[in-house]
């Protein structure tokens, strides 16, 4: 297919001005164009994503502080914090994935769920979704690691949902006999 001049110079516009249409990616890859200029970057997520996944988290968690070695902590932070340290997320771990924010409440709320008898070990919501970490070296110097028990969870979920489905598959297939499962 031969592109026009003009077909070349709305691509590029549509392109560099970040329109965020679902499908806009999939039509500008059919068009054939050899021009470096006109190569497709994917969009970073928009910063209303961000600030929406935060207020949706934030509401999540429960309202106060708890108590960690006689200082008190917040459970919860502001919504704009929290869309700093998404967008941060997204930036540094979560590059070029994309979970929508049901995904992204679920996983949470399954997180949540596991601490409704004891919150004493349970993360505030700024470091549930990150963490910055300090490890000493062997040899004496200090690195920083970002931890996100968030990511890791969005990431496992995938493959939890698949081990959970395939073990239904097991539990409910007629291939036992009358034999006993173990």
């Amino acid at each position: 297919m031969t592109t026009t001049p003009e077909v070349k110079f709305c691509i590029k516009y549509l392109l560099e001005h970040g329109v965020d249409e679902l499908n806009f990616s999939e039509v500008a890859s059919s068009v054939s164009i050899s021009d470096p200029e006109f190569e497709l970057v994917e969009k970073p997520k928009s910063t209303n994503f961000y600030l929406e996944l935060a207020e949706k988290l934030r509401k999540l968690w429960p309202s106060g502080s708890r108590q960690i070695g006689g200082k008190e902590y917040e459970w919860r932070d502001s919504a704009a914090n929290l869309a700093k340290r998404l967008e941060t997320l997204w930036k540094e771990r979560l590059k070029g994935k994309n979970y929508s924010i049901d995904e992204c409440l679920s996983v949470a709320r399954r997180y949540l769920s596991q601490f409704e008898n004891d919150t004493k070990y349970m993360m505030s919501v700024k470091f549930f979704i990150w963490k910055q970490k300090e490890l000493v070296q062997s040899d004496g110097r200090i690195r920083y690691v970002v931890e996100s028990k968030f990511a890791d969870m969005l990431e496992g979920k995938a493959d939890d949902d698949a081990v959970q489905n395939e073990w239904d598959e097991l539990v409910n297939s007629e291939n036992f006999g009358e034999g006993e499962l173990i």
